[in-house]
């Protein structure tokens, strides 16, 4: 439509913020097996048998489904939002001409 204020993807797809239904069969299957997957977890990382990598693959996996997983460098401590930008040291900034190697300041 000619001169019309809708984006062209208007009305496509999955609104914002709705539910995939098409995974909602496949989530409710899988979830039938969340005990018996956490008692092999368990399993695993109790076992003398299995490698210490995957002792503690294992041992992660249960902290994190227990848990939450832990934030990561790019957000805040609180989990959300960016992480705040490290301070420059205080001084004079070199300048940098468009080949990107430092000039010598000149003030």
């Amino acid at each position: 439509m000619r001169g019309s204020l809708r984006p062209p993807n208007a009305g496509k797809g999955r609104p914002k913020g709705a539910k995939n239904k098409g995974n909602a069969e496949v989530r409710a299957l899988a979830q039938r097996f969340t005990n018996e997957a956490i008692r092999k977890l368990v399993s695993l990382m109790r076992s003398k048998e299995t490698s210490e990598l995957t002792q503690f693959y294992a041992a992660q996996e249960l902290l994190n489904r227990g848990h939450g997983r832990p934030a990561t460098a790019a957000t805040g401590e609180s989990g959300t939002g960016p992480a705040p930008a490290p301070a420059l040291p205080a001084g004079p900034r070199p300048r940098i001409h468009n080949q990107g190697l430092p000039m010598t300041e000149q003030r």
